[in-house]
């Protein structure tokens, strides 16, 4: 007599580990902060890049012939320099910054606590800076940005956007 429980354990098992994969995935986007320290989120192609348009398959897509037209080529401009912040002893330095919209700034840990420089209204988070390390986040939009340190939140700071 055949076991015909064992397919339904196995349906169920891949169930399972996948759940726990899109779990992951899913809380890895929701933590994943905007700043360069952040980590990567990745999109659907990433995890099904062998997924297949059955309405085109094993018919082959023309290509465009190339043809010669002329652009203008623009003139390379350089994003304004970062304006860079210390942490140490239990302070932001300067606790003010001005910058123009697309620049950015550079928070640089150089005292031995831990810290973080963290957005008030959720923005930006570096996570915990150990003494040496930097986050650096670009600001897009013209605003005041308020922010402190999540782990001594009476360290504050401002960057101002023009």
């Amino acid at each position: 007599m055949r076991d015909l429980s064992r397919p339904l354990k196995r349906k169920k098992i891949y169930f399972f580990v996948l759940t726990v994969f899109l779990a992951g995935m899913f809380l890895i986007s929701i933590f994943a902060g905007s700043g360069s320290a952040s980590l990567p989120v990745l999109g659907a192609d990433a995890f099904f890049p062998l997924m297949v348009d059955n309405s085109s398959f094993g018919r082959s897509t023309p290509s465009p012939t190339p043809t010669a037209t002329q652009t203008a080529t623009p003139t390379a401009t350089s994003p304004p320099p970062c304006k860079t912040v210390s942490i140490a002893d239990f302070n932001f330095s300067p606790a003010s910054v001005t910058i123009k919209a697309g620049g950015c700034v550079k928070w640089t840990n150089n005292g031995s606590f831990t810290h973080t420089t963290t957005s008030d209204t959720g923005i930006w988070n570096s996570g915990s800076l150990t003494s040496g390390q930097s986050f650096t986040f670009t600001f897009n939009s013209k605003g005041t940005y308020p922010y402190f340190c999540a782990i001594h939140p009476s360290m504050t700071g401002t960057v101002i956007v023009n």
